[in-house]
């Protein structure tokens, strides 16, 4: 595959289907998706994911299906070596971690492999386009553990984040080849 010549250019495309950077009026659609997707307790505002796309554009990507958004995935950069409520509102360009915060995929699309193409085309981009990141952090239910282990994500520990009754666990995929 050639070298992205712009973070918005187009990732990869299958039929009608494209993996792209998400655009400014793309976030709006996001955040519908972002209600479905979570409860209502754990959902990122309109503003929060604003703030993630003008911080970390290069860190928010979309599957669309004939330009419908119909998953996507958010993440910002931490010092930190794992998720905190802290690195959920903030960017820091520099640090050595990328905080996957959502993978969302519209409801009569799950179980289709979108949210697997997702996080690997995501995991791929970091590799490529962000510096000096030294791992890939996240936090989900057990339900999805079996998604991410399935891209390389490794079960760390329950995690310190509580929302609600359910635990939730945070897992880790660590960069061996980093740019420096």
């Amino acid at each position: 595959m050639p070298a992205l010549k712009d973070k918005h250019e187009n990732i990869m495309m299958k039929r009608d289907c494209e993996i792209k950077g998400l655009l400014g009026d793309d976030i709006a659609h996001a955040y519908e998706l972002e209600k479905e997707g979570f409860p209502k307790s754990h959902a990122a505002s309109f503003d929060l994911l604003m703030y993630r796309h003008l911080e970390a554009p290069g860190l928010m990507i979309g599957y669309f299906a004939k330009d419908e958004l119909v998953g996507y995935i958010s993440g910002t950069r931490y010092h930190g070596s794992q998720v905190t409520e802290e690195s959920k509102k903030m960017h820091i360009p520099n640090g050595g971690s990328v905080c996957i915060h959502s993978v969302c995929v519209k409801t009569h699309r799950r179980r289709q492999g979108i949210g697997t193409k997702l996080v690997q085309e995501f995991v791929q981009q970091v590799k490529l386009h962000e510096q000096c990141v030294e791992r890939i952090v996240l936090v989900t239910n057990s339900i999805l553990i079996p998604l991410f282990t399935k891209c390389g994500f490794v079960l760390r520990w329950k995690s310190l984040i509580v929302n609600g009754p359910e635990a939730l666990y945070e897992l880790e995929l660590q960069l061996l080849s980093q740019k420096l």
